[in-house]
This record gives structure tokens, sequence and C-alpha cells, in this order.
């Protein structure tokens, strides 16, 4: 983001101070196409389950937590 254009980064620093995440697009689309995936079987289950709307507490209901 350092290299961000002045209107980019300034709205970068309004949702960090109201405690939203900012991710660089660019960052995040090479993290995902390098490498071997970082998180075991188990959290890639638990990250699709969450992405299908199931919340962590039907999760452990159903024992898949």
């Amino acid at each position: 983001m350092k290299d961000a254009p002045a209107d980019e980064l300034a709205e970068a620093v309004r949702r960090v101070h109201a405690g939203l995440r900012v991710v660089d697009a660019e960052l995040a689309q090479a993290s995902l196409m390098e490498g071997p995936n970082p998180l075991s079987q188990r959290e890639q289950q638990v990250l699709r389950l969450a992405r299908q709307g199931l919340s962590v507490a039907r999760m452990a209901e159903r024992g898949w937590i």
C-alpha cells in the first residue's frame, strides 16, 4: 500500500482506523497463487463450511470442529 495513490492510501487509513482490515489485492492474489497452501486439510474444511454459511456453533454441534 505504500506506493498506492494518495486517495487509496487515505481510504486504507480510514478503514484501519475504523477497525477494518486492508489487504492489497495484488499481494493477496500472489499469496494465493504461489507456494503450498499453509492451511491444514481441517482448516480448509472449516473455511469451506464457513463459506457455505455455517456458524462456528453449528460446526461444533455437528462435531466438525
